[in-house]
């Protein structure tokens, strides 16, 4: 059993025990850990691009996708992004990128974003998609 959002599942359904499964090899994946020395001049310098900049037109709403894992001072960056954002006019506000984390729902998620100090949108907002036009 596995506990997510104070509920209890079941891991696999009983029909799942019955389907035999091919021979298995424990696997080992590394990852890149790319570094940015300078993430604020790095955002500037890509909002500096026309091909994004340009794309954010005066009072258009603009969704900052936010996820939880494995970016160092992502309060900073997120807030970096927001100030860009508003500087080429957009009005920003947040999105979960998580997947499953914090329990897969929508409080969980809430939780981890703020416990990260970043400032959550009122949720309702958040599912508004903006999308680059052409």
């Amino acid at each position: 059993m596995c506990k997510t959002g104070g509920r209890k599942m079941p891991l696999m359904l009983e029909e799942d025990y019955q389907i035999s499964l091919p021979s298995m090899h424990r696997v080992r994946q590394k990852f890149d850990r790319p570094r940015v020395e300078d993430p604020e001049g790095r955002i500037r310098s890509e909002f500096a691009k026309e091909e994004i900049s340009g794309k954010i037109r005066k009072g258009q709403r603009v969704a900052v996708a936010v996820g939880s894992r494995g970016i160092r001072n992502l309060a900073f960056i997120v807030h970096s992004i927001i100030g860009e954002i508003k500087r080429c006019g957009g009005e920003p506000f947040i999105v979960s990128a998580m997947g499953s984390h914090g329990g897969g729902t929508e409080e969980g998620q809430r939780e981890i974003l703020t416990g990260k100090r970043l400032w959550v949108f009122p949720w309702s907002q958040a599912w508004m998609w903006w999308r680059l036009e052409s």
